[in-house]
C-alpha cells in the first residue's frame, strides 16, 4: 500500500520510516494501512513482546548466592586497590623554584606591566598614593606621598618634567 511519504509492505512487516524494523512494534503509517483491510494491529507485533515470551525468559529460577563467609578460602594472594594514576594537567604557568631559592610572598609585591619598568612595583599602601619620581638626568628614583584628589599644579608641572608613576 502507498501512504503519504512512505510505502509500507504488511507481508515482509516493513516500512519505508524503518521504525517497524527496528522494534517490531507497527509505526503509525503500518497501524494505518493495518486498519484499512480490517486487521487487528497487535497480530503484527513481534513476538518477542507477547505474554508467552516474557514467561518463556523468567521461568528457569535463579538461586540466591550464600554469604561470603560460607565460600572456600583462595589460596592466592588478595588482589589490592590499583595504584592511583594521576591524570596529564595544564602545566603551571609559573616556574619550579629550587629547594634553596626563598620563596616569595604573593602579598608584598606585583609588576606593573603597563609601565614597563623594573622599579614600577605596585605595593600595599592604604588611603594616599605614592607617587615615585624618576629623574631623567640623574636617573634617581625619589618617592612623594599625594593626595589622589589634591594633585597641586606645582606637582602637574613637577610630572612633565619627570617621569613619574603612581603605586598605591
Amino acid at each position: 500500500m502507498y501512504g503519504e511519504n512512505f510505502v509500507v509492505d504488511l507481508e515482509k512487516w516493513v516500512c519505508d520510516c524503518r521504525r517497524w524494523e527496528l522494534t517490531g512494534i507497527p509505526c503509525s503509517h503500518a497501524i494505518c494501512c493495518i486498519q484499512v483491510i480490517d486487521e487487528e494491529p497487535e497480530r503484527f507485533v513481534n513476538q518477542c513482546y507477547s505474554k508467552n515470551a516474557y514467561v518463556r525468559a523468567y521461568t528457569p529460577v535463579m538461586d540466591p548466592i550464600k554469604g561470603s563467609n560460607t565460600w572456600p578460602d583462595s589460596k592466592k594472594d588478595p588482589i589490592h586497590a590499583l595504584k592511583k594514576l594521576k591524570l596529564p594537567i595544564r602545566p603551571k604557568k609559573a616556574r619550579r623554584k629550587e629547594l634553596d631559592e626563598q620563596k616569595t610572598d604573593p602579598k608584598a609585591t606585583k609588576m606593573l606591566t603597563k609601565f614597563g619598568n623594573s622599579h614600577d612595583m605596585l605595593g600595599r599602601c592604604r588611603g594616599n598614593q605614592v607617587e615615585i619620581l624618576e629623574n631623567r638626568e640623574n636617573g634617581e628614583i625619589s618617592q612623594a606621598r599625594v593626595e589622589v584628589a589634591n594633585i597641586e599644579p606645582e606637582m602637574l608641572a613637577a610630572q612633565q618634567n619627570h617621569n613619574s608613576k603612581f603605586r598605591c
